[in-house]
């Protein structure tokens, strides 16, 4: 699922995602699109099934700010 940024081109059809899995000695953790990391999740199939959570949920919140005005706040 691509979510977009205001940033990104109108009408784009030339969406590329870029590996977002980092592996190292002390797990396997995702990048968000802000470059911070999250995890150490135990395997590369953990970290995708939460890395797909973190993508739905960004995409319903992004959907309630469109239809209820609704301001999300991450901490």
């Amino acid at each position: 699922m691509y979510i977009q940024r205001s940033t990104d081109p109108i009408n784009s059809d030339n969406f590329h995602r870029k590996e977002r899995l980092v592996i190292c000695d002390t797990g396997i953790y995702y990048k968000t699109r802000e470059q911070k990391l999250v995890g150490p999740f135990a395997t590369e199939s953990k970290a995708k099934l939460d890395l797909n959570i973190f993508i739905e949920v960004i995409s319903i919140e992004k959907q309630l700010e469109a239809d209820y005005g609704l301001q999300v706040a991450w901490g």
